[in-house]
């Protein structure tokens, strides 16, 4: 049997879709949390909670979109968006409430037991979080995000950000069970660095030495065990680089890379302070990262490093290869799949994507307009807020000041970010063109053909299950097609298996692309006879 691959695309998106009709995740309402303590001050008890950074909660009733949650559990969360707020006096804090903190069936019907609640720090449009949400999830496993009305001892405090929570439910989700290794790579800078352990920069994956104290005041282990399995991984970064694909998905490290620059989230991996992301080993021993708070996207945050803050100019222009193009040894994950001519080639496709995908007048720019019509008048009623109804009118083109920082207009950021980008040297060789793909199914093995032009090499990536990463072998070179000038057929064969998943690679001496475009989150499928 013969299917066409139009046929056969399969985008995990169709699932989220999903997930989005679940009702607290519904992005087409504006949602309400009421949160409802014994106590009349109610921010004493939770900043001393918070400074003694053991994750400790007091007890709240409360009510998401009209169901209560009784003996729900409430804390502080964030740094920055915690600190500076606190400090200004100001009483619109990011809240973490657990809803199952003392009655453990306590559960949203979505299946997730946490709210996390971000109040807006540093962004006038209101809509960055959301925006980067609502973009990364077309590519990469992401929370997703909507706005809620929230309501303390009665009184509204103001429209936050609902982001859902990397808990059992997102991992399920998206890996299909969630008893792995999941740790939250994000400093406690409470804790104080152990003795005689080598210098680490954050959650930066250095090679720490083999004994889990050095790394624990960098990472969060969030299940029961994981210590062992995160140095594991470290190790095999620093020392057996060629084995990363056994350890560590690297199409979704690629992608997180890729966005993070993208979209200048410099509160990453990729800026200073080196943190929010997840990584997730599945049952087959591999880790998935996952992006996380993305609230100082699309330039909310100026240092790449240290050294200083990034005009709006040297926003817009941030290298694609920042960190890597000197070899920076504080950021091992960038710095080593950028070494990797394969690994480099496709980071360069995931960018191209994005620009294609996303530029003037595209996705992001739409997305951004609904976002900010949607919420425009709920903005208006918020009295807490931290910026002006015309600071808020005027941000998705003009810079304003928000806190001690410059925030710069998403639009005129991501213009400038596009007219870069695409004119960028790396991306003008062509990349390789893939064609008429198709696959044949037999009793015992799937054979999968396609027409490829100014191809080195073509690589065929494929799994059983959903959730799991994707093996790569190489195809082989089968005949040129007389009809269509420098066009190729190659081939690759698999056993037959139920739930088989795939894409292609097709690798140019300079460049490369995918097949689908979105690989490895969107594929093709192919079922059995």
């Amino acid at each position: 049997m013969v299917k066409k691959w139009s046929l056969l695309v399969i985008s995990c998106f169709l699932g989220m879709q999903v997930l989005l009709g679940q009702e607290i995740f519904d992005p087409a309402k504006v949602h309400e949390v009421k949160i409802q303590f014994s106590l009349e001050d109610w921010v004493t008890p939770l900043k001393v909670l918070k400074k003694k950074a053991e994750g400790d909660r007091i007890p709240a009733d409360v009510e998401v979109d009209g169901v209560l949650y009784e003996g729900a559990g409430v804390r502080f969360k964030g740094n920055s968006s915690y600190n500076f707020v606190l400090q200004a006096g100001l009483k619109k804090l990011p809240l973490n409430i657990k809803l199952n903190f003392t009655d453990k069936e306590n559960k949203l019907p979505s299946g997730h037991k946490s709210l996390k609640l971000a109040n807006g720090f540093r962004d006038p449009s209101f809509i960055r979080e959301v925006l980067a949400y609502d973009i990364a999830r077309d590519y990469m496993p992401a929370s997703q995000a909507v706005y809620a009305r929230v309501f303390v001892n009665d009184e509204f405090i103001g429209l936050y950000t609902l982001v859902e929570s990397v808990d059992n439910a997102f991992l399920d989700n998206h890996f299909g069970e969630h008893k792995g290794v999941l740790v939250k790579c994000d400093p406690n800078y409470l804790l104080e660095k152990p003795a005689g352990c080598p210098v680490g920069d954050r959650a930066s994956l250095m090679y720490l030495g083999k004994d889990s104290i050095c790394y624990q005041p960098y990472y969060e282990m969030k299940s029961d065990k994981g210590w062992k399995e995160l140095i594991q991984l470290i190790d095999v970064l620093h020392h057996d680089f060629s084995k990363i694909e056994d350890y560590l998905d690297v199409d979704q490290v690629l992608w997180m890379l890729a966005f993070n620059n993208y979209a200048v989230n410099l509160d990453s991996y990729l800026g200073a302070f080196c943190h929010n992301y997840y990584l997730y080993q599945d049952e087959d021993g591999v880790f998935h990262p996952i992006i996380w708070d993305m609230n100082l996207s699309f330039g909310g945050f100026r240092l790449p490093d240290l050294k200083g803050a990034l005009s709006n100019d040297q926003l817009k222009r941030t290298s694609m290869f920042l960190h890597y193009k000197n070899n920076n040894e504080e950021r091992p994950l960038l710095t080593y799949m950028l070494r990797n001519d394969l690994y480099r080639k496709i980071y360069l496709a995931h960018i191209r994507t994005l620009v294609e995908e996303q530029g003037q007048d595209s996705l992001l720019y739409q997305r951004a307009n609904e976002l900010h019509a949607f919420i425009a008048e709920e903005v208006k009623t918020d009295t807490k807020k931290f910026y002006t109804d015309q600071m808020f009118e005027e941000s998705l083109w003009k810079t304003h000041q928000a806190s001690e920082e410059k925030i710069i207009g998403i639009f005129d950021l991501m213009d400038g970010r596009h007219d870069y980008i695409k004119n960028h040297a790396t991306l003008q060789p062509v990349a390789p063109v893939i064609e008429s793909p198709e696959h044949k199914v037999s009793e015992s093995d799937v054979v999968v053909e396609a027409k490829v032009n100014q191809a080195e090499q073509v690589w065929f990536c494929f799994r059983y299950q959903k959730g799991r990463k994707f093996n790569r072998i190489p195809m082989e070179r089968v005949a040129a097609d007389e009809s269509s000038s420098g066009m190729v057929k190659w081939q690759a064969s698999v056993p037959l298996q139920e739930g088989i998943q795939y894409y292609l690679i097709a690798e140019g001496q300079q460049a490369a692309s995918l097949l689908p475009q979105r690989s490895s989150f969107e594929f093709f499928s192919v079922e059995k006879k």
